[in-house]
């Protein structure tokens, strides 16, 4: 994957602020003092924006699931 990746195809998830549906618009590898780090540019119906981690939106994913 090339350092900052848009998206072909529609990757659906949860906001993280109200739960409603979102997309994964963007993907990018940040670089950090442990490494490079994957993280996705999320948008929801309800007009809100993230950049997180994706360690964090499975985390995220996880704690929706239960």
């Amino acid at each position: 994957m090339n350092a900052t990746q848009t998206l072909t195809t529609t990757q659906l998830t949860t906001c993280p602020s109200c739960g409603d549906t979102a997309e994964i618009v963007r993907r990018d590898v940040l670089e950090s003092t442990d490494g490079p780090i994957e993280h996705v540019y999320v948008r929801c119906v309800g007009r809100h924006w993230f950049m997180l981690s994706i360690d964090a939106l499975e985390r995220h994913r996880a704690l929706v699931a239960h």
